[in-house]
């Protein structure tokens, strides 16, 4: 039938707008191609190698490895997320096999699910390309083997095989096995020397440790000055049992200048972070009040915190304190005067006293 003009034009408008919305598409399709960085030219079929690597390092690098990418900041063990990590680790170790980062990623995530056999597989696949990272985690499994035969040797070849190639984790428990004698032969200065190599490179339980020999000169010297250099230095790392022993050389002015106050600051920080010993020693200034106005009743929330915690040392200090009759009445009368306490203020510290005071502190 033949279109009059007026039909032409419609036509013609319907195929214009078709056109128009077909390019339309198109243009928004290569705009989300654009925003997801996907190639327009290959669809969504293909990604970049650094996505697929990245998505393995977001989910499971280990935040302590000093050979991850620039950028990447890792995962605690514990916060591994295995049902995002484990396919896209495994996805990128099969895409990029030679790449030993991957193996060793899939290898954490797969050991974070307690799929150890398998996770073993992949650290080997890496520590056999030599990936520091991979050869010190099979040395830790080795070292922390459980009912079943003692592969100490092994561990402790393992560690040196990292350890060799500088990587700091490894120095130090090589050193550490030589100081127990664990897989190797009984050797403090070789534990020194593996202990200052990994302090070297700022590696906190390296500058602790040997501090700790320094202090008590095994393998070298004795020198509280150096001791007290690496316990400094672990210390503005965040090591609590470096705090705590840095604390003590202040109270007794072994290697630095005597001084309570700093001895008390350094405890405080290190109970903070879960120093027990740090309990007792802080203890102990507000009892004999050094740094500190005396406070027996502060000494004894201590003493009975650190006791509860497995102290031995804060459990004798306490029993000491409240067998002190005149210290004894002087906490009965505060607990009486903040509604904990009822019975006499006899000096005997019994049960019900003592009852009372860990009602007071909530401490055990």
């Amino acid at each position: 039938m033949p279109m009059n003009n007026e039909g032409r034009w419609m036509l013609a408008e319907q195929n214009g707008c078709r056109l128009k919305i077909q390019q339309s598409t198109k243009l928004g399709f290569l705009l989300i191609a654009v925003l997801w960085g996907i190639s327009p030219a290959l669809g969504m079929a293909s990604e970049t190698r650094a996505t697929i690597l990245g998505q393995c390092d977001t989910l499971a690098a280990n935040p302590l490895n000093p050979d991850n990418p620039a950028g990447v900041s890792g995962v605690k063990f514990s916060e591994i997320n295995a049902r995002q990590a484990i396919p896209a680790c495994k996805r990128a170790a099969l895409k990029y096999p030679n790449e030993p980062r991957m193996h060793f990623q899939l290898g954490r995530a797969l050991d974070a699910v307690g799929q150890k056999q398998m996770a073993l597989r992949e650290y080997f696949k890496a520590a056999n390309m030599g990936y520091r990272a991979a050869l010190f985690n099979l040395g830790t499994i080795y070292r922390d083997r459980k009912n079943s035969p003692d592969r100490s040797k092994d561990a402790a070849s393992l560690f040196r095989a990292a350890a060799i190639q500088g990587y700091a984790p490894a120095q130090f428990n090589l050193g550490l096995m030589y100081e127990k004698g664990r897989g190797l032969p009984q050797s403090d200065t070789e534990a020194v020397y593996w202990y200052q190599l990994s302090a070297n490179l700022e590696y906190r339980n390296g500058e602790f440790n040997l501090g700790w020999m320094y202090e008590k000169g095994r393998g070298v010297p004795q020198n509280y000055q150096r001791a007290a250099e690496m316990y400094s230095n672990a210390s503005h790392r965040g090591h609590a049992s470096a705090m705590y022993r840095l604390g003590t050389l202040y109270e007794d002015g072994l290697g630095v200048s005597q001084d309570s106050n700093e001895a008390l600051t350094l405890y405080l920080k290190a109970l903070n972070k879960g120093e027990v010993r740090a309990l007792t020693a802080a203890g102990r200034m507000y009892r004999d009040g050094r740094g500190v106005n005396k406070d027996v009743m502060e000494a004894a929330i201590l003493f009975r915190t650190a006791a509860a915690r497995g102290d031995r040392q804060a459990k004798d200090l306490m029993g000491k304190l409240f067998s002190n009759k005149d210290i004894a009445r002087e906490l009965q009368r505060q607990l009486k005067s903040q509604g904990f306490y009822s019975g006499p203020i006899d000096g005997a510290f019994g049960r019900g006293s003592q009852a009372a005071l860990g009602e007071s502190c909530q401490c055990g």
